[in-house]
């Protein structure tokens, strides 16, 4: 859009032939110009798809991401999972959560205002337990506790497989990995 043309509609003929108002209209219309496109850019930055950096920016200071990638795909992909994290937690989400891990299948109980979170598939702690903690720690409301559950080889277990200690023993296991043994 051509400012000056249009601004020049709207003053008295008389003032078309007068250099100091065509000045100023010149000024005011290099400024109307500025003001448009800043507008533009910032109802852009309140649509994730048309972020521009410094929106990104903006949005990962709002929801508290501290991310080392320069990448704006990559930033405005944080900044979208991070307000779908938003949502209420449930068990169905922090199951969805849990499944995006490895060893991920788990059995969400709330009791109290505690969550009680307990590892089905897997003996032990999985290898990417503190990831999931912070998700969950992040995700959860400040009143609820969380309680995460842990399967290991109980002694009724223990005794249930029947086996003879020299059988345990061709298992060739460190007390660890015979903790977590589970057949």
């Amino acid at each position: 859009m051509d400012f000056y043309k249009e601004m020049q509609t709207y003053q008295p003929t008389y003032y078309l032939e007068i250099l100091e108002m065509q000045e100023i209209l010149k000024a005011n219309a290099k400024e109307s110009a500025t003001e448009e496109k800043d507008y533009k850019e910032v109802i852009a930055n309140n649509f994730m798809q048309t972020l521009s950096p410094w929106g990104a920016s903006r949005w990962e200071k709002i929801l508290k991401i501290t991310s080392p990638t320069t990448e704006l795909n990559e930033r405005i992909s944080l900044i979208i999972s991070k307000l779908r994290g938003l949502q209420k937690l449930s068990s169905t989400r922090i199951k969805e959560i849990a499944k995006s891990y490895k060893n991920g299948n788990i059995e969400v109980l709330f009791e109290d205002s505690t969550i009680i979170i307990k590892y089905t598939d897997v003996a032990g702690v999985p290898p990417n337990f503190s990831d999931f903690q912070n998700v969950i720690e992040q995700l959860k409301p400040a009143h609820l506790d969380v309680s995460f559950v842990f399967v290991y080889l109980w002694w009724d277990k223990f005794d249930s497989y029947n086996y003879e200690w020299d059988k345990w023993d061709s298992l060739d296991l460190t007390f660890d990995e015979w903790e977590l043994y589970l057949v």
